[in-house]
């Protein structure tokens, strides 16, 4: 019979979600413009992202150019694009 214990299960996860605090706050500290290329995005030459830029599902698909400037509240959406294709 297989046993489930529940202090184990809920211990993990409080260890989780400390973990996980830890990495979001790292991430604060990060270039935003580093933190883009460790997602994958292809970033140009002088360009700046602010710390709140959002990169959606599929960062390994943008590619921002040279000289761009990425600010508040921008939000770069990478899905939907597999019906569009598919109807071509």
């Amino acid at each position: 019979m297989f046993y489930i214990n529940h202090s184990e299960i809920k211990h993990n996860f409080f260890r989780m979600k400390y973990l996980f605090k830890i990495y979001l706050a790292f991430l604060k500290y990060i270039n935003p413009v580093k933190r883009a290329r460790l997602l994958g995005v292809k970033v140009g030459d002088n360009t700046m992202i602010t710390s709140n830029v959002i990169f959606s599902s599929e960062p390994y698909l943008i590619e921002i150019g040279n000289n761009c400037q990425l600010t508040s509240g921008v939000v770069i959406n990478t899905h939907g694009g597999g019906i569009f294709v598919e109807i071509i």
